[in-house]
């Protein structure tokens, strides 16, 4: 990860999310080998080899030959894909763990708001198991963004709250 850590939390436009991608899995699986992986415990916290001060950055390759199933596609940077996995599906369990406040602190804005989208759109797919329309299980699809019903064709997505953060300074100085 880079060595600047941001002055405030996710500012920045994040990543692309770049939809139309999640159609096409061939060219997910290709960007697999890599892609930077973000892995989130169940409690939301980012769990990576390293220290807080130097934590690694994860590549698929290096975590799985081939890229699996729980893999959901965050989108893209100038670097190349991301990806976010629950740490339940590694054979390991990795030493350094982070929260998300301590997060957009100690890490530069765009593997801050990485984290906070990894974070939130597992949270949702724990949260999201079965239809809400019949109660049959769903199955995730669009690489993470979409659960659908094999019962009754409902499709469900994350919510998306629009919300602003602004920061009122006057140089140095934080006011609001």
């Amino acid at each position: 990860m880079g060595a600047t850590p941001p002055g405030y939390a996710f500012r920045g436009p994040g990543l692309d999310r770049s939809e139309l991608m999640r159609e096409r899995p061939d060219d997910l699986r290709v960007r697999w080998a890599h892609a930077r992986v973000l892995v989130v415990d169940t409690d939301g916290n980012a769990r990576f080899p390293g220290t807080v001060e130097a934590p690694e950055l994860l590549f698929g390759a290096s975590l799985m030959a081939e890229m699996p199933e729980a893999a959901s596609f965050l989108g893209l940077s100038d670097d190349g894909a991301w990806f976010a996995l629950p740490h339940e599906i590694l054979p390991e369990p990795m030493p350094g763990r982070l929260d998300l406040r301590s997060a957009a602190h100690a890490w530069p804005a765009l593997e801050a708001a990485a984290l906070a989208q990894a974070r939130a759109l597992l949270h949702w797919q724990q949260r999201n198991r079965f239809c809400g329309g019949c109660g049959h299980a769903l199955a995730l699809c669009k690489s993470g963004y979409c659960a659908r019903c094999a019962n009754c064709g409902l499709e469900h997505y994350p919510r998306t709250d629009p919300a602003i953060i602004v920061a009122v300074t006057d140089g140095d100085r934080l006011l609001l």
